[in-house]
């Protein structure tokens, strides 16, 4: 493949917000969460196929004596839109923070 046109393919993912959407997952990732992708699902208002970006997963258990009494699942289904005017730095840090003021980091 020539320079030009894997410049090309990166510079139109770049603009659709497909990395942004990555920084996202990898986000939910570093912070110990299980991340999938991709899930589709029927939109009833519009009568159109859709994409879940991210779906994440936080599993917390509490034990006592060795078992488990407490179990409970955190689930984040996300839609993920590139930011315009604030920097991607700030999106990150505020989902960190949400994230954290729940205990769910």
């Amino acid at each position: 493949m020539n320079t030009e046109l894997i410049k090309k393919i990166i510079d139109d993912l770049e603009k659709s917000g497909f990395s942004t959407e990555l920084q996202a997952r990898r986000i939910f990732q570093d912070s110990g969460w299980s991340v999938n992708a991709g899930y589709g699902y029927l939109d009833k208002d519009e009568n159109k196929s859709r994409e879940i970006d991210i779906l994440a997963t936080k599993v917390k258990s509490s034990k006592h004596n060795g078992k488990s009494f407490v179990h409970s699942e955190f689930h984040v289904c996300a839609e993920v839109k590139k930011p315009k005017s604030l920097g991607w730095f700030l999106i990150s840090k505020l989902i960190q923070l949400c994230l954290g003021a729940h205990g769910i980091t």
